[in-house]
């Protein structure tokens, strides 16, 4: 048997609402993982009549020099994490599978099971609960944080996972942030393997010279992609108010094109669109006003005018 051994090196930690926890084998780093957990949960309480139920929520954080324990293997490892004298476990399992694609067998790893404990009877997070005692709230088929094996998966954006509590007709929501895991294949001793899997606030790629996409969605991450491509739309408006018609029209067809797959300049034009997710938008917003009162399309040249001042 394999001597494994845990360490909390959350101290090390510039976030202070961030942990580090490392499982070891035989004196080798065999997981890490940092990350931000947050636990929302529902609970009742009576309300002033004492005849009526009301919910209230806690909002239990994942705190600093919390207990750990964890064991590697080979295709499944997992992480115990315990805080306020026992009275919240969080445990994750990680599983690593292979799978037969066109290019031949491929592994990866993804997140499996969370399970988190609590005990509504503790007085800092649970005001007179009226089931106080231990709950367990487990995720449903779950399959999560998918990722290439030897690779580490890391994201900054929030992510929730819904967990079914033990007490009736209770969803605990789990609120994971600043992630970076990796549960098999590390190289160097508390290293993250190279090549990580980023997701960013939309979405992330593999930073090892070949490019995959995973999906890392936010509520928020929209808005502020909306205000970056305004941003920059605005000195983008002022040019075209100078320059000639006919080029605005090529303008107006680049933009145009990638929303409608059957236009011609589509196929050849799409990928070279920098606002491709929202040309239809643009279009409209930006160029249509600048063809001009009456949206000459042919490229004619006012003749005989004095230019605006």
């Amino acid at each position: 048997m394999a001597e494994q051994e845990v360490e909390n090196l959350s101290g090390l930690s510039t976030n202070p609402e961030k942990d580090i926890f490392v499982v070891r084998e035989n004196g080798t780093t065999c997981l890490m993982a940092e990350f931000a957990a947050k636990f929302i949960v529902p609970y009742d309480v009576w309300a002033s009549n004492y005849v009526d139920l009301i919910t209230e929520q806690a909002d239990i954080s994942l705190t600093r020099g919390a207990e750990v324990k964890g064991h590697c293997g080979h295709d499944e490892s997992e992480l115990q994490v315990f805080w306020v004298d026992r009275a919240y476990a969080l445990k994750m399992l990680f599983l690593k599978e292979s799978h037969n694609t066109p290019k031949g067998p491929e592994a990866t790893w993804k997140l499996s099971k969370v399970q988190f404990v609590y005990d509504s009877s503790e007085k800092t997070h649970f005001k007179d609960a009226v089931s106080a005692g231990k709950h367990t709230a487990n995720s449903h088929h779950l399959s999560a944080l998918v990722t290439p094996a030897g690779k580490s998966y890391e994201c900054q954006a929030q992510q929730t996972i819904s967990l079914a509590s033990s007490d009736p007709q209770k969803t605990v929501t789990m609120i994971l942030s600043a992630v970076h895991i990796q549960p098999f294949d590390i190289i160097s001793d508390f290293v993250f393997s190279e090549g990580r899997w980023v997701g960013s606030p939309e979405e992330g790629e593999v930073d090892s010279g070949w490019r995959q996409k995973v999906t890392c969605r936010v509520p928020g991450c929209y808005p502020w992609v909306v205000s970056r491509v305004a941003w920059l739309c605005l000195p983008l408006q002022r040019f075209l108010k100078t320059t000639g018609s006919r080029l605005k029209k090529w303008l107006f067809l680049l933009f145009l094109s990638p929303s409608c797959p059957s236009f011609p300049l589509s196929f050849s034009l799409c990928s070279f669109s920098p606002f491709s997710q929202f040309p239809l938008f643009f279009s409209i917003v930006f160029f249509l006003p600048s063809f001009g009162k009456r949206g000459d399309w042919i490229g004619r040249q006012s003749v005989g005018k004095k230019p605006r001042i």
